[in-house]
């Protein structure tokens, strides 16, 4: 490892999704196989998130050989901010999702409506954490993503959101 990792920073970020997917796919295993001949089961869209992020993971490892040296301390100091800004901002939109949650039970507003708006509204942060600045795109991406998110959870898995 030693003199022939070339980027530190991909490699620790790699390592730790590795570990992170392992401990996730115990987790999902938990959860119901499918029944019968049923192809989707509750566990079948985590599974395939877990495998394809555990497949970028080691890819990254393994790039983490193969690109230019970088001369610098981990993680820059840029990268750091938006590390703790897009953590912050993780946490937010789960607590928002969360409390909304809760508070459209009660009121009874309309199904997905906090679904939307939180994931929304965590859309165009993320998007304007990670230096996005042309305002169009920013709510383009979110408005699409968005409804492209709530058709395949409502449609699709039949999960009922709030």
């Amino acid at each position: 490892m030693g003199n022939n990792m070339k980027n530190k920073t991909d490699f620790s970020i790699g390592i730790g999704i590795l570990v992170f997917c392992t401990v996730m796919l115990q987790q999902i295993m938990l959860l119901p196989a499918p029944a019968g001949s049923e192809l989707f089961s509750a566990r079948s869209f985590p599974l395939g998130i877990d495998i394809f992020l555990f497949i970028l993971s080691a890819l990254l490892v393994y790039s983490s050989f193969k690109t230019q040296k970088v001369q610098s301390e981990w993680p820059e100091n840029a990268i750091r901010v938006r590390i703790g800004l897009m953590a912050l901002s993780i946490l937010g939109y789960v607590l928002f999702f969360i409390f909304a949650g809760d508070l459209s039970i009660q009121n009874a507003w309309p199904i997905g409506t906090v679904f939307a708006v939180s994931t929304f509204l965590f859309l165009m942060i993320a998007q304007l954490i990670t230096g996005y600045k042309n305002w169009v795109k920013i709510f383009l991406i979110a408005i699409i993503t968005t409804i492209f998110f709530y058709f395949i959870f409502v449609h699709f898995f039949k999960v009922p959101l709030p």
